[in-house]
């Protein structure tokens, strides 16, 4: 069975998920992990989420 880190598909929890997803980002200027960014773009998004 692949790891979460090789599969995205395999990760069993949200941030297994993101933090496998490839970062295409320039390697100059990063000073947070993708991961971290979508997390809270997605925790973002959930709060102020109607209906």
């Amino acid at each position: 069975m692949a790891s979460p880190l090789e599969n995205p598909a395999a990760a069993t929890d949200l941030i297994s998920f993101l933090k496998a997803l490839p970062d295409c980002r320039l390697r100059r200027g990063i000073r947070y992990p993708q991961w971290w960014m979508l997390l809270v773009a997605i925790l973002a998004i959930y709060r102020f989420a109607e209906g």
